[in-house]
């Protein structure tokens, strides 16, 4: 018989793969963003091998684009594009809002209220906090609709549409729905699912037809210079965290 060795339940891949799927979806690139995997690899505390592997499994999402001799680049959609996006979303999204409602607890709503009462403040809207709030609020529901199939559908266009949604703020006329929100939290207080659903469809409706009205002007946006992104934690303290049992010690990038 053969004999396997037992291995860590999450591995370095999986661990960097996790992290940039976790900044794409809460805004921390720009569309058509450079990446560099030496930079990363840096950030991460690994060598390039984790980052490639991850590059390869979100360009095979059509979150990132791998280009011969320009390198990585975060996706960047056409118009079109991203108008069949939303409108996925608007029924994907709708459809699993309400399911989640008869599995919600007390707590998931409560949670649900406190960050959008954080993300209704204007100062934070103004902010990189508010893409993760925005994050935190929703995928609270979707895992708690208990629907496996369709997460991990939503997770991907997430990815391919959070570079975008950070373009929100750059839009003047698009302040926090505050109003929309209370009504919300308040559907999920009553177990309206239908109420939720339509209120749902309206938060993704309303701020990707203002951005589709500045399309082209917005999508002009390039901010390519280097920075530290405060969404990449260091594998090794991931491993001191106890999050995997890996042995070694991760390599510094070259």
């Amino acid at each position: 018989m053969v004999m396997f060795k037992p291995v860590a339940a999450t591995s370095f891949q999986d661990l960097v793969y996790d992290q940039l799927s976790d900044a794409l979806m809460t805004g921390a690139f720009w569309p058509g963003e450079a990446l560099n995997i030496n930079d990363l690899a840096a950030q991460f505390g690994t060598s390039i091998m984790p980052v490639r592997d991850a590059v390869r499994r979100l360009a095979a999402e059509r979150a990132l684009l791998v280009e011969p001799q320009k390198g990585v680049r975060v996706w960047r959609p056409t118009k079109s594009e991203f108008a069949e996006i939303t409108h996925v979303r608007t029924l994907l999204e709708g459809d699993v809002t309400a399911a989640a409602v008869a599995h919600l607890t007390d707590k998931h709503i409560r949670d649900v209220a406190r960050a959008i009462d954080e993300m209704n403040e204007h100062e934070v809207f103004r902010s990189e906090r508010f893409l993760v709030l925005n994050k935190q609020i929703f995928f609270t529901l979707y895992e708690a609709a208990q629907r496996p199939a369709t997460l991990p559908i939503i997770q991907s266009l997430w990815r391919q549409i959070g570079p975008i949604v950070r373009l929100y703020s750059l839009v003047e006329a698009f302040p926090p729905t505050v109003e929309t929100s209370l009504a919300f939290v308040e559907a999920l207080r009553r177990r309206d699912a239908e109420t939720a659903r339509e209120i749902r469809i309206k938060q993704i409706l309303r701020p990707s037809e203002i951005l589709m009205s500045r399309f082209d002007e917005i999508m002009e946006y390039r901010n390519d210079s280097p920075r530290q992104l405060a969404h990449v934690k260091p594998i090794a303290s991931e491993l001191l965290d106890g999050k995997t049992r890996r042995p070694g010690r991760p390599r510094s990038a070259r």
